[in-house]
């Protein structure tokens, strides 16, 4: 009889550690707002560590070298995201200058396309890369293709293949924290082009819930075939909080801790000045003319301003401090 209640007690504590596994899904996963990353490239001595459960992977001796701001979008606000259908949120690399489209629905999330003022990159068939619910020992495999446009040529068609696999979970130390309770993501990416070259990107990222982006993450980029050197290695960190979730329709766009958001907008924007105390905010066409004017003691964290009627254009906002300082912005009304 001890035996078998011992037998009930081990298999109670299983139970209990396997419904106690980390688990991200669809809502844990935020697509609003922005972070801020390190990054830095050919870092050819830098390892992932191991893989397995209740790992600890230490990063936090890395170097703080560059960093790149990342904002994400809502497809709603903008007519962006036209060009690549199905698209419902999308990520600007601030000093590429560059955006990623992508697909977010119950199952996972879907790279749909790629843009560079003068380069277009379509996905005909959307390239998975991550699949919910995201937890240890899960893995998929998916197949992607699309066209490369430079302007509105078509310059070549790339296709491939995408396995990634969980296979880690733990806590991860980078220079600026510790995150407990990671998910490490490892994902084998091999494209190829129209003309024959193949790439292999190995990529390992540290995912937590409430995060809509690796907190840590490692890539390295080989030729093919394999065993020959990597082309070049990087890492990127997140440096920051995300910034200011305000949902998936949050653009911002930061200059001295004023954010106005969406950007492009359509109908109305908001106009965040965090802690800033009586200021004004004036906004003003392209031809100098002022469309909008508040009142010039402002003291509320942000305000709305509604748009009907003005014509679809650029458009400069102009925030006024009580001692005569001012921070303009340009927003684009669609």
């Amino acid at each position: 009889m001890n035996h078998k209640l011992f037998g009930l007690l081990l298999l109670s504590s299983i139970s209990l550690t396997v419904n106690a596994q980390i688990s991200i899904n669809a809502t844990d996963y935020p697509v609003g707002g922005g972070v801020v990353y390190t990054y830095k490239s050919d870092t050819t001595a830098l390892s992932q560590g191991e893989s397995g459960e209740n790992k600890t992977w230490n990063f936090s001796q890395l170097n703080t070298i560059t960093t790149s701001d990342y904002i994400t979008h809502d497809c709603g606000d903008t007519t962006l995201c036209d060009t690549f259908p199905g698209s419902n949120f999308y990520n600007i690399n601030v000093g590429a200058n560059s955006s990623s489209f992508y697909i977010k629905d119950a199952s996972g999330i879907y790279l749909n396309g790629y843009y560079k003022p003068g380069v277009k990159n379509t996905f005909n068939d959307p390239r998975q890369i991550l699949k919910f619910p995201i937890q240890y020992n899960t893995s998929f495999t998916d197949t992607f293709a699309s066209d490369v446009n430079f302007g509105n040529v078509l310059f070549y068609v790339e296709s491939g293949i995408i396995s990634v696999s969980v296979d880690g979970y733990g806590t991860v130390k980078t220079p600026i924290g510790t995150y407990v309770n990671t998910l490490r993501i490892k994902t084998i990416l091999t494209i190829h082009a129209i003309d024959g070259t193949i790439s292999q990107t190995e990529i390992y990222g540290w995912y937590q819930s409430g995060i809509g982006s690796p907190v840590m993450e490692i890539s390295n980029t080989h030729s093919i075939p394999e065993g020959q050197p990597p082309a070049f290695r990087n890492y990127r960190y997140i440096t920051t909080a995300p910034v200011q979730q305000l949902g998936i329709e949050e653009t911002q766009n930061k200059t001295n801790n004023i954010f106005i958001y969406p950007n492009p907008a359509r109908n109305q924007f908001r106009v965040n000045v965090g802690n800033l105390k009586n200021y004004a905010i004036n906004v003003r066409n392209v031809l100098g003319s002022t469309v909008f004017k508040s009142s010039p003691t402002l003291n509320q964290t942000e305000t709305t301003i509604t748009t009907s009627g003005w014509a679809k254009g650029i458009y400069i906002v102009e925030v006024t401090g009580i001692d005569g300082s001012s921070v303009p912005q340009k927003i684009i009304l669609e």
